[in-house]
């Protein structure tokens, strides 16, 4: 193997970015096998308390106005900009029923969750 002094910068360069990924490759490797990308991705433990069923209801009433007033924005600004549109508001409006969805499907596990351990 030659001095690194006595290569080109294209050499150099190339030699850095394998070393780089090599490295990336690792940690992911280590990050995988050591089971943090399941921990992350679990929902943290919930703590129930005497107010849940009041809780739930006020989190279902928040859900339900900030969907409202998404869809209301998205319309408005349609009115105001229509570059774009349809396809601006449509787009915004499916993240917004996904977003409502997974909340509400969230909330019913919860409620599910409070009547088991009653």
């Amino acid at each position: 193997m030659r001095p690194l002094g006595d290569t080109h910068i294209g050499q150099r360069i190339m030699l850095t970015v394998a070393i780089v990924v090599i490295i990336i490759i690792l940690l992911a490797c280590v990050g995988y096998l050591s089971g943090r990308w399941e921990a992350e991705a679990q929902t943290p433990s919930y703590q129930f308390s005497k107010f849940e069923p009041r809780l739930l209801e006020l989190e279902r009433k928040a859900i339900d106005d900030a969907f409202m007033q998404k869809i209301t924005s998205l319309w408005t600004v349609w009115m105001s900009d229509d570059r774009g549109q349809p396809g601006r508001a449509i787009n915004g409006a499916v993240q917004a029923r996904k977003a409502y969805i997974a909340s509400m499907t969230e909330i019913e596990r919860r409620e599910k969750d409070v009547q088991n351990a009653r």
